[in-house]
């Protein structure tokens, strides 16, 4: 559906009056748009904040694996400074359909995920609140990266208390540029991109090593709600700023 400025202003303004406050079960979406996103694997901040701002959200699940991307890792703040955290997939010599990669299970990357975590968390407001959340992750042997990710996003939508209003695409459609809502390829941990998202602004907050290496944007979302806890959902929401050009 295609909206002028002006409707999409006046929709805002409609809308923003029903959004429930921060501490209530569901934070609603802000927008009617749909947002077409990838899998990932804790995924950052921008992939959530454009799952706030989506009336329905499509996760692509039919597209070729992409290596080197945030399908199979996060970034966290560690006392070192950014840290990937990857899940290591079987190798196949072939492309291969995204639900088909096999997560390897040859080194005990669960344990060295977990170890990460607390060591760049345990310090944080909300680390201890929501462990018991996450622990299974790194006590699954789940198969497929697709469905581990899958599990993990529903989780976290539960956590933060967003309204599960995503799908899966069901077949693969190539880009297109000019859709400002396909952010599938845009979201990337080496993209040169400033801002992926558009009319996105990565929320500034208090981190646990801010003082040592200063100020990271756009971390794992677990970076987010262990540092804010409850207000996760409300500063998702602040992030992206009407009138500024988003999925206008």
């Amino acid at each position: 559906m295609k909206i002028i400025l002006s409707d999409t202003k006046l929709i805002f303004l409609i809308i923003k009056k029903k959004v429930q406050v921060c501490g209530e079960k569901h934070i609603n979406p802000l927008y009617i748009f749909i947002v077409y996103l990838s899998t990932a694997y804790f995924p950052p901040v921008s992939w959530f904040a454009a799952y706030v701002y989506a009336h329905e959200v499509v996760i692509e699940d039919a597209e070729h694996y992409l290596k080197q991307t945030y399908r199979n890792r996060c970034r966290i703040y560690s006392a070192g400074g950014p840290m990937d955290l990857s899940v290591p997939v079987v190798h196949r010599s072939e492309s291969r359909n995204i639900r088909s990669v096999e997560i390897s299970y040859t080194s005990d990357w669960q344990k060295q995920h977990a170890r990460a975590l607390e060591s760049a968390y345990r310090r944080s407001p909300f680390y201890e609140f929501y462990l018991d959340d996450l622990q299974w992750v790194f006590t699954s042997r789940e198969k497929y990266l697709f469905d581990l990710n899958e599990k993990i996003i529903q989780r976290l939508v539960d956590i933060i208390g967003l309204p599960s209003h995503w799908k899966f695409s069901g077949e693969y459609h190539p880009p297109v540029t000019e859709e400002k809502t396909d952010l599938r390829y845009a979201i990337h941990p080496k993209s040169r991109c400033a801002v992926p998202v558009p009319g996105y602004e990565a929320p500034v907050y208090t981190q646990v090593f801010e003082e040592s290496h200063g100020f990271y944007p756009d971390l794992s979302i677990l970076d987010l709600l262990f540092h804010c806890g409850p207000d996760t959902a409300t500063v998702l929401r602040s992030s992206i700023h009407p009138g500024s050009g988003e999925f206008f």
